[in-house]
């Protein structure tokens, strides 16, 4: 999944969760992608988590969430 940050100034992305997620990017510049991996979900429950990016005094959070596998 890529994800495009759109700023008109530097980002910063912390992510907090469950989730076995990786970022390619934890910041940036005005325009910059970040590609997200998220990883096999192999336990028996829902998987959640949030990435939380900051620019400048704006702050937006992105809620995840990854189902269960089918059984």
């Amino acid at each position: 999944m890529t994800l495009y940050v759109v700023s008109s100034t530097a980002w910063t992305a912390s992510y907090d969760g469950q989730l076995d997620l990786s970022m390619s990017l934890k910041a940036g510049e005005s325009g910059e992608a970040t590609v997200l991996t998220i990883g096999e979900n192999t336990s028996a429950s829902q998987l959640s988590g949030s990435i939380s990016f900051t620019a400048g005094s704006s702050n937006c959070v992105v809620s995840l969430t990854q189902r269960a596998p089918l059984k």
